[in-house]
């Protein structure tokens, strides 16, 4: 019998001192750090493209459409941004899963032996 698990769910049993952190351990870690890091990113946008849809909607009140639309403007490059930040977000979760798939397929492996 074997275990392909993420993480010790609902606290499990202690864990082994004899564990090694090995090369795809480290690996998944800094794809997870850099995970969070695109997601704080995307907040940032998002809080970003809020104040300037805010800021249209200011400047149209006071007749002022120019400032506005270059507002707008600024909002629609946030949103690229945002798309891009998106794509990168989900190929640093598709590497976090192959790699933790291929861990457990070198598990199954190795125990097969």
């Amino acid at each position: 019998f074997f275990s392909c698990t993420m993480g010790n769910l609902f606290g499990g049993a202690a864990p082994n001192p004899q564990t090694k952190v090995n090369k795809h351990d480290k690996a998944v870690l800094h794809l997870k750090i850099q995970r969070d890091k695109v997601q704080q990113y995307q907040k940032r946008i998002q809080s970003v493209m809020d104040r300037e849809t805010e800021i249209a909607r200011l400047l149209l009140k006071q007749g002022k459409r120019d400032r506005a639309k270059v507002a707008i403007a600024r909002k629609k490059h946030q949103e690229k941004l945002l798309k891009k930040a998106d794509t990168q977000l989900q190929n640093i979760q598709e590497m976090v899963e192959t790699i933790e798939f291929t861990q457990c397929q070198q598990e199954v492996f190795n125990n097969l032996r």
